[in-house]
């Protein structure tokens, strides 16, 4: 079991959740406190549960027309295909 640092922040609309360098927005207090206690737990079924259902796969992602500059001086921007 290895468990990483955690980071806990109020924000606007709940808290926000860093664990090692992934971080994630709780709109409730119960509800962060319940995926604490998951991680808790059992850290290592909980990263693997999370980065499955977070990880953006390539194929998903669709190049955005960008305006008429060159592609050298402008960063790529990319959509997320929602339709899975």
């Amino acid at each position: 079991m290895k468990y990483r640092g955690i980071t806990i922040s109020p924000c606007l609309n709940g808290f926000v959740c860093t664990i090692g360098c992934q971080t994630a927005v709780f709109e409730s207090c119960d509800s962060l406190l319940s995926a604490l206690e998951k991680y808790l737990n059992n850290p290592d079924k909980t990263e693997k549960e999370y980065m499955e259902a977070t990880r953006i796969r390539l194929q998903d992602l669709q190049p955005v027309a960008s305006s008429n500059r060159s592609f050298a001086s402008q960063p790529s921007t990319f959509n997320i295909n929602s339709n899975q």
